[in-house]
């Protein structure tokens, strides 16, 4: 879905729809179950995007009060209420490859050595990932995540 303030020409508002549910959700409610921020509520179709950890995931700073240490599942994003939505079921992940090693996890987590022995090695690993060296959210949720796993 999209959200926009801008001023649409009248063709695209003739083409706009009400927010509705998939009929495959009727009765379903996966996802809510799901959603480890409880983010997906039973009294509104759309999530409350304030709640979704996806956002916290990505937005730099202190986890929100909100945000239970058991909920971390990613490095980025979340993705909890699609993957076994049964309206996904063709919803596929694959595995990157990539591993970081104990010594690369350590520089990582520690946030503070940047120009640590190991950033080339760092550096080329997240450019597979799609993710630069650089985002001040990779230290802090991957040590969220990793204190989730304990």
């Amino acid at each position: 879905g999209y959200l926009t303030d801008a001023d649409l020409p009248p063709e695209a508002r003739r083409n706009l729809q009400a927010t509705a549910l998939l009929d495959e959700c009727e009765g379903c409610r996966v996802c809510t179950a799901l959603c480890p921020t409880s983010a997906i509520a039973d009294d509104r179709i759309l999530l409350h995007v304030e709640h979704c950890l996806t956002l916290a995931n990505e937005t730099a700073g202190q986890w929100p009060s909100w945000v239970p240490p058991s909920a971390h599942n990613a490095l980025i994003g979340c993705l909890a209420c699609q993957r076994l939505c049964p309206a996904n079921p063709e919803m596929q992940t694959a595995d990157s490859g990539v591993v970081f090693d104990e010594a690369e996890t350590n520089e990582l987590i520690a946030e503070s050595d940047r120009d640590g022995p190991l950033r080339a090695s760092i550096r080329r690993k997240l450019e597979i990932l799609g993710r630069s060296y650089d985002e001040p959210v990779i230290g802090r949720n991957l040590k969220a995540l990793l204190n989730a796993r304990v």
